[in-house]
């Protein structure tokens, strides 16, 4: 079944959303890559990589669907931040963006029934916890550290624990 016009223009949205998070995902790790946090640097490009692979995965889906892929110009924001935890809150706004942005995917692939969708979209809600969880979990641990040097650098030789 071909996905319906309506389906394939938010799921083109949503690559577009992947895409601009991978790049802002890149543009953190770019920051931290400036300072003593490397450790926080390959947290920030291991999760560039999931915001790619899944972009990948709904353009496959496009795909498989006949539908057409309709890849858009990312747009460029101000990545300047001033303490780990700044960027952390910029990846959790990010991340609740996204959240967002897959609920209304969702939500307009019930309206048009398109019932291969909603479960195509299943594992990209499960996946926002798991990644909304993440970024809150560092947040916390960082507000923890009252930006002691030393704890500070103990999270981020954590992060840095993060497979690529």
């Amino acid at each position: 079944m071909q996905l319906s016009p309506k389906v394939e223009r938010v799921l083109n949205d949503q690559i577009n959303h992947e895409l601009t998070a991978f790049y802002a995902y890149m543009a953190m790790a770019a920051w931290f890559e400036q300072t003593p946090y490397k450790g926080f640097s390959t947290w920030m490009q291991a999760q560039s990589k999931e915001e790619l692979t899944h972009a990948d995965k709904i353009f496959h889906y496009i795909s498989e669907r006949n539908g057409s892929i309709k890849l858009k110009e990312i747009p460029l924001d101000d990545y300047s931040f001033k303490t780990p935890l700044s960027v952390f809150e910029a990846a959790l706004i990010l991340e609740e963006s996204t959240t967002a942005a897959i609920h209304d995917v969702y939500e307009l692939s019930l309206k048009e029934k398109d019932f291969e969708t909603q479960n195509f979209l299943n594992w990209f809600l499960k996946e926002q916890i798991e990644e909304e969880s993440s970024v809150r979990d560092m947040i916390d641990k960082l507000k923890l550290s009252n930006g002691s040097p030393s704890a500070l650098m103990h999270l981020d030789s954590v992060a840095g624990k993060r497979p690529l």
